[in-house]
């Protein structure tokens, strides 16, 4: 556009000079004119003896003045594209000045942009700090998750080992209760039923279904006096041979308790006298093939049988205790004579 611009005003300088000479030009045709009128007015005055200079001077004026319509178009057409010039370089001019506003604009997007850089550049600066910063604290909390995970497993490893702990301890548990349970129920020396388990037997079996219901007593003969002789070792296996006599001589469902020191009770539930008199004299046949030491295993029974509901149990016992003590009586008679 700027050669454009520069051919431009070449080309107005080159009319304008043309213009300059086509003035002087005309300046000095006109004088030539003034010379020509002057001449013809001395070749008018020579006329009759100048006709044929007259006739060249005329020729000459007639050619002089083609060249002058010729110049004065020429002249025209020069103002013209002078005007059309002139209309072009006002355009242009405008054209740089909406060029050089767009330039400004330009140049103040620029620096927007330049600044918005600025901007975005500080806070990338500043979100790679941040970045940084989350980076190690992801670190941190990465190597407290490691420490975390470590005390987990030592934890669950120590819970496992609780747990493991007890197990056992419930186990231990279960056993001393299930120890306890058999204390509170079992006479400790001949593994038989004590007077505890007894007594809530014998309430559970006081009901019309299990009649006749016999309670049967019996009572270890010379214990006392194996005691005294020979030593509580000599008086326990005493005992424990005696339950063992009964516990064979008995029933598979038969009760037996151990309820004193050389008591024993056996609970015959739906058993009349009948069958209490076979099991006692079965348990008295086992004795006898039974000795502690040198001695001879005797054992003295009584029973009595509940056969109506209206029948106190309490009596019952009482009954078949005054029936063990009355045969006591009379077997040691038997060792008198």
């Amino acid at each position: 556009m700027d050669n454009d611009f520069h051919f431009q005003n070449k080309e107005k300088a080159d009319r304008a000079a043309e213009l300059v000479i086509a003035n002087i030009e005309l300046v000095f045709q006109n004088k030539e004119k003034a010379d020509r009128a002057a001449e013809l007015v001395i070749a008018n005055k020579e006329l009759a003896f100048q006709t044929e200079e007259k006739a060249d001077r005329a020729a000459e004026l007639v050619i002089a003045n083609i060249e002058l319509a010729f110049q004065t178009e020429e002249k025209a057409d020069r103002a013209a594209e002078l005007v059309i010039a002139n209309k072009e370089l006002v355009f242009q001019t405008e054209e740089k000045a909406d060029r050089a506003a767009e330039l400004v604009i330009a140049n103040k997007e620029l620096i927007f942009q330049t600044e918005e850089k600025a901007d975005r550049a500080a806070e990338l600066v500043i979100a790679n700090i941040e970045l940084v910063f989350q980076n190690k604290e992801k670190a941190d909390r990465a190597a407290e998750l490691v420490i975390a995970n470590k005390e987990l497993v030592f934890q669950n490893e120590e819970k496992e080992n609780r747990a493991a702990e007890l197990i056992i301890a419930n186990n231990e548990l279960a056993f001393q209760n299930e120890e306890i349970l058999y204390l509170s129920y079992y006479d400790q020396l001949t593994g038989l039923y004590n007077r505890r388990f007894y007594e809530a037997e014998l309430k559970r079996l006081d009901t019309t279904r299990n009649l006749p219901l016999t309670l049967v007593v019996g009572d270890v003969n010379g214990l006392k006096l194996i005691n005294d002789s020979f030593g509580h070792a000599i008086g326990d296996e005493l005992l424990k041979k005696s339950a063992e006599a009964i516990k064979k001589g008995c029933r598979t469902d038969d009760i037996i308790s151990r309820i004193g020191s050389d008591e024993f009770v056996i609970l015959l539930p739906k058993t009349g006298a009948f069958e209490a008199e076979i099991i006692i004299k079965r348990i008295s046949e086992l004795t006898l093939l039974e000795k502690v030491g040198s001695n001879n295993i005797s054992i003295s029974f009584g029973y009595e049988t509940k056969y109506n509901e209206e029948g106190e149990i309490e009596e019952v016992f009482k009954k078949a205790d005054k029936n063990m003590y009355t045969n006591k009586f009379f077997e040691s008679l038997k060792y008198l004579v």
